[in-house]
């Protein structure tokens, strides 16, 4: 029984340290995927601070 357990164990360390990588990875593409769309939404341009 407690080889089960700890086999258990492992397969979830393994699991939650692939998706960690997988977010760490991603989190900075994020901004690339709504920041044109969150700009439009809010009425925002890029060059409003030029006069």
């Amino acid at each position: 029984m407690k080889n089960n357990s700890v086999l258990r164990n492992k397969w979830f360390v393994l699991f939650l340290l692939s998706s960690s990588a997988g977010l760490i990875y991603q989190l900075p593409y994020l901004r690339y995927t709504f920041y044109d769309p969150m700009l439009n939404t809010l009425g925002i341009r890029t060059y409003s601070w030029v006069r």
